[in-house]
């Protein structure tokens, strides 16, 4: 059994939950952080197992623009085993820079990816 992401969201009295993509590629699929520009747009980033290249952490980026959460594409360092982002900021609902670490195999490494 693996995990899912799990988002909700506050309208000023009730929480709702919130659909977030099922990761169709591994058995686990996490948040690090999130991040709302504005009332209706929201970046959440994270990792996701990936069982398509044996079994490696990749990085995960969604959005939240107005009533959906919608996976988005992120690269993944060349040669890296895994690679995670553990926290994001969004200067508006255009632009967003998210950090976090992958490994080499050797090594660990800060990794930064910009969203524009």
């Amino acid at each position: 059994m693996g995990s899912a992401t799990v988002a909700e969201g506050w309208n000023g009295v009730t929480w709702t939950a919130q659909t977030t993509p099922p990761n169709n590629d591994g058995p686990d699929i996490t948040f690090g952080s999130v991040t709302c520009p504005s009332e209706t747009t929201c970046f959440a980033d994270g990792a996701f197992v990936n069982n398509l290249v044996g079994g490696a952490h990749e990085t995960l980026a969604e959005s939240w623009i107005g009533n959906t959460w919608t996976m988005l594409s992120t690269p993944n360092p060349a040669g890296s085993g895994n690679s995670y982002l553990s926290g994001i900021t969004c200067g508006s609902s255009t632009t967003c820079t998210a950090v976090g670490w992958s490994n080499n195999g050797s090594a660990d490494l800060t990794l930064v990816e910009q969203y524009k």
